[in-house]
């Protein structure tokens, strides 16, 4: 480019001093008594002169080059600038985990991320100039737009939708000024909280659980103490009896609270990501827990089944698993009528170790398979305090299958029985 401007610069100049040579030479011609010398004096003077007025003029081009050269790098670096800010604004826009709807003053989408398609409209093939409460059918949703919409400062709120299953979110709707203070657009961000708003759920579920379950035995020992209070003591056969209560009451008690204290260190041992795990083979832990419960298989008349014949190891606590293993027994031990069986194996599935805990009791509905895992959740509460289990026995199977980076899957139909099958990851064997 700049060589193409200086050989346009010369020929200028060439051109320039040629023409006022010509025209000096022929200004000489007419000097009255002029000689040849006269003439060329002349036409060099009148040259020269030439190419001062011309190289003048080249440089006032060059500067007005130059300025139009720095106006251009300057645009160019402005948009340059401009895309480079769109392409941050449309990464930062993609990353973000909320839901982000820009909306014109007639609701219609201008903008929008791909959470929020992926949220909202996910059978929509485009949504960019389409009215929002044409292409979404969520009114918690409209109502909050609409009072977003109405007011000239953030707005906050909470909406929920129905897809399949609640979700909730956080919403917050914020109006967009143009440079003359007139309301263009609406900003529209949502934030998911499902997950935040099922564990207030549990907890609060928990809390009223665990009163309850504590409730119920304090409440039977306080009355037997006071029936002794108030002269049965003095009766031995009644005395005898209110004894044996306060004392079944009080084991229940201990058995609630170690419970809670065994579910409470093994969350904190999650959360701490502490599991002391080491080479095992489950099937030994596994016979060691069975092996625990045969009493109880006996007392009430169930028989008892192993097929442990495999020697895969795996990473795992010896001691919780046993936990584990004895809970889903005990729980199939329980629920079995007398006469029942209740088998235990362990095998090999793919790449984990499957260890199954199946009983011939009277099954579980679906609608609780969901939750059958959480804490003092009862499927018949009546026969599971009857029975002598706390409602917890689950809930730490779940928290143990979890330490050892595995899961528990429960496989039942009314009147077929249950089976629990704990699943581990194999450890990998050297050649």
């Amino acid at each position: 480019m700049a060589s193409g401007k200086w050989r346009r610069q010369t020929f200028v100049i060439a051109l320039s001093v040629g023409l006022a040579a010509a025209a000096g030479g022929t200004i000489g011609v007419f000097i009255p008594g002029g000689t040849r010398v006269d003439v060329l004096l002349t036409a060099a003077l009148a040259a020269s002169v030439a190419a001062v007025a011309a190289r003048l003029a080249i440089r006032r081009l060059r500067g007005h080059l130059t300025d139009a050269e720095d106006r251009y790098r300057e645009l160019q670096t402005g948009v340059l600038d401009v895309i480079a800010e769109k392409q941050g604004l449309e990464l930062l826009l993609s990353s973000m985990e909320e839901a982000v709807l820009l909306l014109d003053m007639e609701g219609r989408v201008l903008r929008s991320n791909a959470t929020a398609v992926a949220t909202l409209f996910p059978d929509e093939a485009e949504i960019t100039g389409k009215v929002l409460r044409e292409i979404v059918n969520h009114a918690s949703l409209h109502t909050f737009v609409r009072r977003a919409s109405d007011s000239v400062t953030s707005t906050d709120g909470e909406t929920s939708f129905q897809d399949g299953g609640d979700r909730h979110f956080l919403a917050r709707g914020t109006p967009i000024f143009s440079d003359g203070g007139q309301r263009v657009a609406t900003l529209i961000v949502l934030h998911e909280v499902t997950r935040l708003r099922q564990l207030e759920r549990v907890r609060t579920d928990f809390v009223a659980n665990v009163s309850h379950e504590l409730k119920t035995p304090i409440t039977t020992i306080r009355g037997a103490v006071e029936t002794l209070q108030d002269g049965a003591l003095e009766d031995p056969a009644h005395a005898r009896e209110f004894l044996n209560m306060i004392g079944r009451q009080a084991t229940r008690l201990q058995a609630i609270v170690e419970d809670l204290l065994d579910l409470t260190r093994l969350e904190n041992i999650d959360a701490q990501g502490a599991a002391e795990l080491s080479s095992a083979v489950p099937a030994v832990i596994v016979e060691g827990a069975v092996n625990q419960c045969c009493p109880a298989a006996k007392k009430r008349d169930i028989r008892l089944e192993l097929d442990l014949n495999s020697s895969e190891r795996a990473l795992c606590n010896p001691l919780l698993l046993e936990q584990a293993m004895v809970n889903l027994v005990v729980n199939a031990i329980r629920y079995t009528e007398a006469g029942g069986m209740v088998k235990v194996t362990v095998e090999v599935r793919g790449q984990l170790l499957a260890l199954a805990v199946k009983d011939t009791g009277p099954g579980i509905a679906p609608e609780h398979h969901d939750r059958i895992f959480e804490r003092f959740y009862r499927i018949d509460k009546g026969r599971s305090r009857a029975a002598g289990g706390t409602g917890l026995g689950l809930a730490i199977v779940k928290h143990v299958a979890q330490l050892h980076r595995g899961r528990v899957r429960l496989y039942s139909e009314v009147g077929k029985g249950s089976e629990f099958v704990l699943l581990l990851p194999r450890q990998a064997t050297r050649d």
